[in-house]
């Protein structure tokens, strides 16, 4: 009690990183999944292609229709059939598991108002 900041600072132990041999590499890394929708009737009945597609070459892979098809790669792509229970199995149940285990774990859903997420 009552140390002042130079003591402090001289009693304190310095912050070490772990090598890169005690990091599980696999473990720290962030894992992004998209979910695609099914299209609403309204989009069925327009009879108007998809705006994204899966490519078939590579299945984590999506591609924007459009003169500029750049491809957005993530860890897992869940088609628009995917239900509830493969969604939970793929994304937050290994999260889940890590948490029973004393590990940490975020899971962080972005979408837009009332999608589902």
């Amino acid at each position: 009690v009552g140390l002042k900041k130079k003591e402090m600072a001289q009693k304190a132990t310095p912050f070490r990183t772990p090598s890169k041999s005690k990091l599980n590499v696999e473990r720290e890394a962030v894992k992004v999944f998209l979910r695609i929708r099914p299209l609403s009737t309204a989009e069925r009945a327009s009879g108007k292609p998809p705006v994204l597609y899966v490519d078939s070459d590579t299945p984590n892979t999506v591609l924007l229709r459009g003169p500029k098809s750049e491809p957005f790669t993530f860890t897992r792509v869940l088609g628009e059939y995917s239900g509830q229970e493969e969604t939970f199995q793929q994304t937050a149940f290994p999260l889940v598991q890590d948490l029973l285990l004393g590990r940490n774990a975020l899971l962080f859903t972005y979408g837009v108002t009332n999608s589902g997420k």
